[in-house]
């Protein structure tokens, strides 16, 4: 406790020490590793390069010949993304609630280096081979980034960086908690389903159905439908904090 009698933020594991270090090297591994692929990638003339963007349906819709683009691009979002997970709560306006979020925010952080990772692999290995889609299941892949940020979500406090930053979570705590905390259990839902989708039925049809279901529930119903009513709701009961 400190002389205001706040609870002291709790020192770093070594777990911890161990992941947070995992995050910042990982992506230098991915990048040395996706320039020794790309040297081996065929490049006959009128290659039109590997895939690096996807559609709904699954299939490449664009191709790069630029080795920045394919190979380094997605190591160096990675670290963006970290540096920005990491630094960021040390700015916070809210700094109680950075300090809250430590735990919650390294594991996102840890999730986006594995997914974005898995990503940039499996871009490269679908390069080397030729196809044109990522050697299928992507909606499995989706369904387990969805489940293990369904658990991840409820951990973090309000905030100006992460988590569901729309005005009615960013101006009432009440209203932060309760949408993180169903959220989490809808994105978890939504992860076990877009895994069954991809192992019982497949192919570019369930793609298809599974990336319309991931709008309505991840941006329609848990950005705008979810914090507006939680909003009304607690407005109407006279619980939300001035």
């Amino acid at each position: 406790m400190d002389e205001e009698g706040n609870k002291a933020p709790s020192q770093p594991t070594a777990l911890h020490k161990a992941v947070d270090w995992l995050c910042w090297v990982a992506p230098l591994g991915m990048a040395l590793w996706g320039q020794r692929a790309w040297d081996t990638i065929p490049k006959p003339e009128g290659w039109r390069g590997v895939a690096v963007h996807f559609g709904p349906d699954g299939e490449a819709d664009r191709w790069s010949t630029q080795p920045f683009e394919s190979v380094w691009l997605m190591p160096i979002t990675i670290l963006f993304v970290v540096a920005l997970l990491t630094y960021l709560p040390a700015v916070s306006a809210l700094p109680e609630n950075a300090r809250a979020s430590l735990s919650a925010l390294r594991w996102l952080k840890l999730l986006m280096v594995g997914w974005l990772g898995w990503l940039h692999v499996s871009i490269l290995q679908s390069g080397t081979s030729g196809l044109s889609d990522l050697g299928g299941h992507l909606l499995l892949w989706l369904g387990v980034l969805f489940g293990v940020m369904g658990f991840i979500f409820p951990g973090i406090k309000r905030n100006a960086f992460a988590g569901i930053r729309v005005p009615w979570t960013l101006m009432h705590e009440e209203v932060w908690e309760e949408t993180h905390r169903r959220a989490g259990g809808a994105w978890k839902g939504l992860g076990i389903v877009l895994i069954l989708m991809d192992l019982l039925w497949g192919g570019k049809e369930a793609f298809a159905w599974g990336f319309g279901l991931m709008m309505v529930v991840a941006v329609l119903w848990t950005a705008l439908i979810l914090p507006f009513s939680v909003f009304k709701r607690l407005q109407r009961e006279g619980k939300l904090s001035t």
